[in-house]
């Protein structure tokens, strides 16, 4: 069966910086199941997938405005140590993370340690980076009724 609209779709897919400079959190596979055409996926890998079989493999490069966003400059802040729970852990050129009290994870680059702070980049470390997505189709099948509902439901934000 062919990847055409209305069909799912599961793919395994590497993501490759275009400057070659892959940041560390994309240098590994990931997959991914969606239904064709329903606004699931970026255009770009979706027109790159149409009318390819299970088993095929893609490629497309996909610019950085529709991965990870360009580079912001105004999400490099300067952070007190104090505010943070573990400020030994900081070291410059390495992800900090910690739990925040709403069970969510604050991540920042650190780009510099200080005496009292820490200048950390909130960016996501792919941003302002064009991606080549290598996609291999691993399976392609028509959708049910309930896939088309729950993708129905997703989009209306009942998901």
């Amino acid at each position: 069966m062919k990847v055409a609209g209305d069909t799912v779709v599961t793919i395994t897919y590497t993501l490759e910086a275009a400057d070659g400079e892959t940041p560390d959190v994309l240098k590994r596979s990931f997959s991914a199941s969606f239904l064709f055409g329903r606004n699931q996926m970026l255009p770009s890998l979706e027109q790159a997938l149409l009318g390819h079989d299970k088993g095929e493999r893609v490629e497309v490069t996909i610019p950085s405005s529709q991965a990870f966003g360009e580079y912001d400059e105004k999400l490099v802040n300067e952070i007190p140590k104090s505010q943070l729970r573990y400020p030994e852990r900081l070291e410059e050129g390495q992800l900090y993370e910690e739990p925040m009290g709403n069970g969510q994870m604050v991540r920042f680059l650190v780009k510099e340690v200080r005496d009292d702070s820490v200048v950390g980049d909130f960016n996501h470390p792919a941003a302002g980076k064009d991606l080549t997505i290598r996609a291999t189709i691993e399976d392609v099948r028509a959708a049910s009724a309930m896939d088309i509902l729950a993708a129905i439901n997703m989009s209306s934000g009942g998901g």
